[in-house]
């Protein structure tokens, strides 16, 4: 258990620092964690099962993805590596097509994700701008 605590030596080649504090840990998570789903995505929760049904919901998603970080932060300790994350799925999976396409739905993620931000921008700029049109702002974020 003691092995544990000491955090193993960074590989050489490939460059890893340990020069994160736990302030930029803490403003990287909550930039991740408080989108536009947020103001957007909440109102549909709120007008069908209340404050009370959507704060469980929350609870149990945030609850799910606190489990699922800090199984990864876990793996990155004990695995340190400059990739991302589908580098685990190639050292536990026994064909290396898993890492494969956890690679690609992450990509996949990011896309839809991210258009589905600029959606939701779009949407919350027409609420101050009405006269111009969803699209219009979307394509003003794109470009910005």
């Amino acid at each position: 258990m003691d092995t544990l605590q000491q955090p193993p030596p960074a590989e050489p080649e490939g460059g890893l620092r340990r020069n994160l504090k736990k302030r930029h840990l803490l403003m990287m998570s909550l930039g991740g964690t408080i989108g536009t789903g947020l103001f957007i995505g909440i109102a549909e929760p709120l007008s069908s099962v209340g404050p009370a049904g959507t704060l469980l919901a929350y609870l149990f998603a945030g609850s799910i993805m606190l489990a699922t970080m800090m199984c990864l932060g876990e793996l990155s300790c004990a695995f340190p590596h400059s990739g991302s994350f589908q580098h685990y799925a190639l050292m536990f999976m026994p064909s290396p097509c898993w890492s494969y396409t956890i690679g690609w739905l992450y990509w996949f993620s990011w896309v839809f994700s991210l258009a589905a931000d600029l959606t939701a921008a779009g949407f919350i700029a027409h609420q101050f701008f009405p006269a111009v049109p969803v699209y219009m702002f979307c394509l003003r974020f794109c470009s910005s």
